[in-house]
């Protein structure tokens, strides 16, 4: 090959890169504006869950009187909504939480490095019930314990992945619950 044509493949093979990152529009970031204009806040859950995701929901319970930094616990709890059993296996990290700024920005919550001891769980879920896992020692530094630095008004999100056995399925859920306002005022 000559040098004419090594030049034009390397133009071709670098105009194909180019192109071919610039075609989707999925990767949005959280903080892409939607069609009308708004920002939507990265905490939006999807409205038209499928049949099983349906059957569940996520809640948490939050102490109240929070103050600027001292740490708190907060409770994620899997709601089953169905009027059947339901087997479930998840991960010594099933629930995680997300904070959020009154604008929809992520305060990032410094946990230092903590291990996660890979184990599965399996749960038989009593028809309308609500369960609750915080790791049960399996991980190092506690995920359900937050401790943010300035007072002023957040939400919090609570997050579930876990994965619905029997009957020869194993369907992956992740669910987020509805955001949760909390309030931290200075300390005393």
């Amino acid at each position: 090959m000559g040098k004419n044509n090594l030049r034009l493949l390397l133009v071709f093979v670098v105009a194909g890169v180019i192109l071919s990152g610039c075609g989707s529009a999925k990767n949005l970031s959280s903080n892409s504006v939607n069609p009308t204009g708004s920002t939507a806040p990265p905490y939006v859950q999807q409205r038209n869950p499928d049949k099983v995701e349906s059957m569940f929901s996520v809640e948490m319970v939050i102490p109240s009187d929070l103050q600027a930094n001292e740490p708190f616990e907060v409770e994620g709890l899997l709601c089953n909504h169905s009027d059947k059993k339901v087997e479930i296996l998840h991960g010594a990290a099933m629930f995680t939480y997300v904070i959020y700024t009154p604008d929809g920005v992520e305060v990032p919550i410094d946990r230092g490095t903590y291990t996660i001891n890979d184990i599965g769980i399996g749960v038989l879920l009593e028809p309308n019930s609500k369960y609750s896992y915080d790791g049960g020692g399996h991980i190092s530094t506690k995920l359900n314990e937050i401790m943010l630095e300035r007072p002023g008004i957040y939400s919090i999100v609570a997050q579930a992945e876990f994965h619905l056995t029997g009957s020869g399925k194993n369907d992956r859920i992740n669910l987020q619950s509805e955001p949760y306002q909390i309030e931290l005022k200075s300390c005393r």
